[in-house]
């Protein structure tokens, strides 16, 4: 509860707005944190409208929520979107750099194993026994 007065104090000094970050949905043990057994899209954004509509009256400014970019978080920015229209829905931009970074490095290092396994059976075939 301190935490909270100390983000709003400085809300208040700048005039600025939070930002709604949500990103996990399961602990390291794989247990749901937000309770319930649909973790479909309509039933995340039953669940993120709830925050939102909480943090709302109390005269918190919302200014965007962050999400990773799975299906059922694109319909949840799908759903909220046209209920909050002065709240930004975005997908969150790390998420999407690791999911790049792998797939080239995961590209690089198939070819790169082809080619390896290329050049041993070459070696193979070439060398006498």
């Amino acid at each position: 509860m301190e935490q909270r007065g100390s983000v709003r104090a400085i809300q208040n000094r700048s005039g600025g707005r939070v930002n709604f970050l949500s990103d996990v949905w399961e602990t390291i043990a794989k247990l749901h944190t937000l309770g319930g057994d649909r973790h479909d899209g309509l039933a995340l954004a039953e669940q993120m409208e709830g925050v939102i509509d909480e943090l709302l009256p109390s005269e918190w400014k919302v200014g965007a929520t962050v999400t990773d970019s799975t299906g059922q978080c694109s319909r949840v920015r799908r759903i909220l979107a046209p209920c909050f229209a002065n709240i930004a829905f975005t997908r969150c931009f790390a998420h999407d750099v690791n999911h790049l970074v792998k797939a080239i490095l995961n590209s690089a290092f198939k070819n790169i194993s082809k080619e390896a396994a290329g050049v041993e059976n070459f070696l193979n075939a070439s060398t006498s026994k």
